[in-house]
Formats: C-alpha cells, sequence, structure tokens
C-alpha cells in the first residue's frame, strides 16, 4: 500500500502472500489508520469482486492530513477524515500514475472524481435531516451533485428518510423548474423538481420513482419530499422533510 499517508483497503475479496495490519482501522480522530503491508515479493496482495464474491468491488481510499481541507459547508460528515480524502492513483509515481488512469471510466478532470461539491447559496452538495448530526447510521444523508463518473449528469442520491435508499438519474436543465442545474437553484421561493428522464441510470444507486420536491429555504437549511407523482403535475408540499448543512 501508500507508505507515508493513511490508506484504507475494505472489501477484499482473497488475500494472498504474507501481509500484516500496522496501526488500527477505525481510527476517527488520529493520523495513524491502518497501513496494509506484504512481506513476500511480487507484492501480490488482493483480489476484489468476481462471481464468488458477493460485494460490488474493492474499496480503497487515501487521507492525506498534510493537505488543506476540502471546502465542505456545515458539518455533514461524522467522520472527519472525509475532509482530507485524497486520490490514491496522484501517490504513484509516472508514468505507472497514468497508466493506472488509463483504466479509469471518468475522461474529465478531475479523474477521481469529486469528493467534495458543496456550493453555498445553492442546493449543490451534502445534507442532512434536520437535527440529526449526530446520528450513527447515514440514512439521514442527501446529496444533490453531478455523476462521479460522468459529471454531465445530475444526481439525487438518498440514503433513506426521505425515500428508500436511491437515486434520481438526470440531465440538467439551465432554464425552467425540472431538473433543473443544482448549482442554480438558490433560495428564490419556487419549487424545484427533480425525475429521472428517458437516459439510462448512470449511479450504481436504484432508480427512484416518482419525483423529489426541493425548495431553498436559506444558506444552510432545504425542504425535499418524494413524490409517486410526475413533474408534468403541480408542485405542492405535503409533508416535506427539512435538512440542513
Amino acid at each position: 500500500m501508500l507508505r507515508g499517508v493513511p490508506n484504507w483497503p475494505f472489501a477484499l475479496s482473497v488475500i494472498s502472500g504474507p501481509l500484516f495490519f500496522s496501526g488500527k482501522l477505525f481510527q476517527m480522530d488520529t493520523e495513524a489508520p491502518a497501513v496494509l503491508v506484504t512481506t513476500s515479493f511480487p507484492p501480490s496482495v488482493h483480489t476484489a469482486g468476481g462471481p464468488d464474491y458477493s460485494g460490488a468491488t474493492l474499496d480503497w481510499g487515501v487521507y492525506d492530513f498534510r493537505i488543506p481541507k476540502l471546502g465542505f459547508l456545515g458539518e455533514t460528515f461524522p467522520d472527519k477524515r472525509t475532509a482530507y480524502t485524497a486520490c490514491p492513483i496522484d501517490y504513484f509515481p509516472s508514468p505507472l500514475k497514468e497508466e493506472l488512469y488509463e483504466k479509469f471510466t471518468r475522461t474529465v478532470p478531475p479523474r477521481c472524481g469529486e469528493v467534495m461539491q458543496d456550493l453555498s447559496g445553492t442546493i449543490q452538495g451534502n445534507w442532512i435531516v434536520k437535527d440529526k448530526r449526530t446520528s450513527p447510521t447515514d440514512d439521514v444523508l442527501l446529496g444533490i451533485v453531478h455523476d462521479n463518473i460522468d459529471p454531465s449528469i445530475g444526481v439525487v442520491g438518498i440514503a433513506g428518510t426521505l425515500t428508500n435508499h436511491g437515486s434520481i438519474d438526470f440531465v440538467p436543465q439551465h432554464e425552467g423548474f425540472i431538473n433543473r442545474e443544482p448549482s442554480e437553484v438558490r433560495a428564490d421561493g419556487n419549487i424545484y423538481c427533480y425525475q429521472s428522464g428517458s437516459h439510462r441510470q448512470v449511479s450504481i444507486a436504484p432508480p427512484i420513482s416518482g419525483r423529489i420536491l426541493i425548495q431553498l429555504a436559506d444558506d444552510i437549511s432545504l425542504k425535499a419530499e418524494h413524490q409517486e407523482k410526475s413533474c408534468d403535475e403541480s408542485f405542492y408540499f405535503y409533508s416535506p422533510i427539512l435538512y440542513e448543512r
């Protein structure tokens, strides 16, 4: 694994070759999470995915406490390490770094995607159900962002509470109140409607039927409600959920 920075490997399917863990894997307020070290050469460490593995893929990331904090608005994430998320590929030397990037599906910079998409004064970014910052589960989270692989697609990602876990993927529009580009939705008193379009589902979350109504109240709070209707019908709230950041 990478030396000098905390990196975390999850969802390992098969581990091959001698290895050992150094440090502690789950450290919320420390700069010394786990480092996975191989003692064999060549360093064949693990595999992920495949027909015999129930998980989706290998999860691997880096927290680098030497870099400036990402500009998240509010305290949406209880794990303070998130603000120091970095792209693991950037720590490899050239030309290996460029060779690894060529395996990515995303073709526009930044090639690893954007962890932090919060934009002040708009609905874009991460939100949490009001007064639920200390919730031990992530079902209180809501993300109104652009897809990490194809940023031309907008995503309303719902962890729970508002409706079942899933997402509405849409092509952002630059006028009107239906599927409006998130960075253009401000606290103007209007209700905006989001529903999936005719394009294929881009994000890996299950698609959400119906529509999501969203209204930004001010810079740090919004109302949202899921309804089994289409955006062709009138926009009215019945029992919206309050979110903040």
